[in-house]
């Protein structure tokens, strides 16, 4: 099982923070180049003044995700036509399928998490009929069913029996009508519920079997459970701190969810520790740290893990999942009443930190497989830029009951570890899919050194980058990282070559790590890396097919913005070729071998590319059902 976590960064900010996991890699633009120090962000991460303020990590998120692809059939909505193309991948052939008004997204089962089940459906949502066209995978059934107003997102279980329609004011335009904030509706078969949930829906997220679907909102996670679903309810949320720390905005945390909806753990700019709550009981473990942590991962080993970045203090933090998190709270609780009952610690129990938590951050979600989204912005740095602490000159930890003295983490607990870091001010992490190993990094102060953490043996091994880190992703067998690379602002200075630092420097480009040897490739691009989508077959080299971002005005796009390029990850050979239009989203097709390349075009045009070979067919005018090129 690949998709073992589901990572959900809460938030709507312009910066990611954390990563995991499935296939689409994709940037939202210029992206941040990431070579300036937001040390002004006016929170202190530590007593007495003695750690730097607390700067946000702003790494750009990695996630592999399965596009509306069944067997070897390639799903494509059209919003003009009011119907879904249905694309035969090996031998190009088209059959349409009407569906509701301006249909806008589409989706379907996620066969790299979970075997689809036998009833599997694709799922369309038609925003101008506010309705959602379910399709039949093994026929040519179509039936829609009415959903919630305004509703502008979908998501579908990786079984591709269940969806969850909702309204995100995110996506809505200046000018829509303002949509059901605390609803969503439910999609299976032939019906559509709806559900009262908190206010302001995030994301949706999936157990593995499509059997628990969690809203997550502004309120906490409400749990739905869709095997016994038959009409229209509640879904009240829980919250995912304690009450003592529910002063965090919601724009403050990160929160992770395991691959079987039970267990979700949260972080903050607003307080030093992490929560992890039981879904199901409703009951929170507080896990005091000496700063507020930089980063989580959740570990996909033998046992479920979190990885926690504390940059400041220079270590890492594992813990299992339960009971290796649980026991470690515990222990430090036990600890923090034993010291409160004793003599003063320094604390000033009645110090009101004076924070002002309306900090933003992004939103995550992970899967593991198909297409990769490289550098989207929404994705979860913490900008803490509105924090006011008031008074740092006391020594005291901000609402964490914590004192001035040196912080002691607890010893001799199973399941509960504690790294020094052998790079100082690594503050982001990126867990391979396997969950054997781990990229420490930064991305700040342009910082080109990095930490391969091998979370068997422990081992650390020191990479050294030609370009400071964006962000980094695996390959499905944790074998190779591929690693997005900032940038200094500014264009290629005249008279430079890519020998030359400043060439290296403005220049955009991606590396391939190889975990084994701890080698390194860079790979300099002309144009930002936009989507990207992960080949590994069981029995041959993984390959990275990448496209890049089209500038904004399309009269300036240049003929290289048509380019791929491919990557092997085993031996690191890069080759690339030329599409006909404008690339705009790529992602496999696993049963036929293929990558799908779809490309603007006002009839429709996609590319199939043998993954192996890197042969090419291209169709063009397939909404109009129009033939081979």
């Amino acid at each position: 099982m690949t998709q073992n976590i589901r990572k959900l960064t809460v938030l709507l900010a312009a910066l990611a923070l954390t990563a995991c996991a499935d296939q689409s890699l994709e940037s939202d633009g210029a992206g941040p180049t990431n070579n300036q120090n937001t040390s002004d962000a006016g929170f202190n991460n530590g007593g007495g003044g003695s750690r730097d303020a607390y700067v946000p990590e702003q790494e750009e998120e990695f996630e592999f995700s399965a596009p509306a692809v069944v067997g070897d059939q390639v799903y494509v909505a059209n919003e003009t036509l009011n119907s879904v193309a249905v694309i035969d991948s090996r031998n190009l052939s088209i059959s349409t399928r009407l569906v509701g008004f301006r249909p806008t997204q589409i989706v379907g089962p996620d066969a790299e998490r979970a075997e689809p089940a036998d009833d599997a459906r694709v799922m369309v949502l038609n925003e101008g009929s506010q309705s959602v066209s379910i399709l039949a995978t093994d026929g040519e059934e179509v039936v829609t069913v009415p959903v919630m107003s305004r509703a502008n997102s979908i998501e579908m279980d990786p079984t591709g029996t269940s969806g969850v329609v909702w309204y995100d004011p995110q996506k809505a335009k200046a000018s829509d009508p303002a949509g059901d904030l605390s609803s969503v509706s439910v999609v299976q078969e032939s019906e559509s519920y709806q559900l009262s949930v908190g206010f302001h829906v995030r994301d949706v997220f999936f157990d593995d079997a499509g059997e628990r679907a969690l809203v997550l909102s502004d309120d906490g996670v409400s749990l739905i459970d869709l095997t016994s679903l038959s009409g229209d309810a509640i879904a009240p949320p829980t919250p995912v701190v304690p009450p003592e720390y529910q002063f965090s905005q919601p724009e403050d945390l990160e929160v992770l969810v395991s691959d079987d909806a039970q267990w979700a753990i949260t972080r903050s700019a607003s307080f030093e520790g992490a929560v992890l709550l039981e879904v199901d009981t409703g009951k929170h473990h507080f896990l005091p740290l000496p700063e507020i942590p930089t980063d989580i991962d959740l570990i996909d080993g033998d046992d479920l893990e979190v990885l926690i970045m504390l940059r400041a203090e220079g270590k890492a933090v594992r813990a299992t999942i339960p009971e290796g998190f649980t026991a470690a709270a515990e222990a430090m609780d036990v600890s923090q009443q034993i010291q409160a009952n004793g003599t003063d610690a320094g604390m000033d129990a009645g110090a009101d930190a004076g924070m002002d938590a309306g900090a933003d951050i992004g939103v995550d979600t992970g899967a593991d497989t198909g297409s990769m989204d490289v550098g989207s912005t929404d994705t979860g740095s913490m900008d803490t830029g509105s924090m006011d602490v008031g008074s740092t000159d006391t020594g005291s930890y901000a609402d964490t009951g914590q004192s001035a003295d040196p912080f002691t983490f607890p010893m001799g607990i199973d399941g509960f570890e504690v790294f020094d870091v052998e790079v100082a001010g690594l503050g982001a992490a990126s867990v391979a899919l396997d969950g054997d190993t781990a990229l420490l990094f930064t991305t700040l102060d342009a910082e080109k050194r990095a930490v391969l953490f091998d979370l068997e043996t422990d081992e650390q091994r020191t990479l050294v980058f030609e370009k400071g880190v964006r962000g980094a992703i695996s390959d499905r067998n944790g074998d190779t990282f591929l690693v997005l690379h900032s940038k200094v602002d500014g264009s290629i200075l005249p008279g430079t070559t890519p020998a030359d630092p400043e060439y290296i420097a403005r220049s955009w480009g991606v590396s391939v790590v190889d975990v084994a040897s701890a080698a390194s490739r860079l790979v300099l691009t002309k144009h930002e890396p936009g989507q990207a989508t992960l080949w590994a077959p069981e029995d041959a080299d993984s390959k990275v097919f990448l496209i890049f971002e089209a500038p904004e005005a399309l009269s300036a796009a240049e003929p290289s913005h048509r380019d791929v390029l491919t990557i092997n990850l085993r031996s690191f050979r890069t080759d690339s070729f030329r599409v006909p239009s404008l690339p705009e989203g790529l992602g496999p097709i696993r049963s036929a071998g293929k990558i799908y390349i779809s490309q603007r075009h006002p009839q429709g045009r996609m590319t199939f590319v043998d993954a192996a070979t890197e042969a090419r067919q291209t169709i063009t005018g397939y909404q109009l059902n129009a033939g081979i090129d």
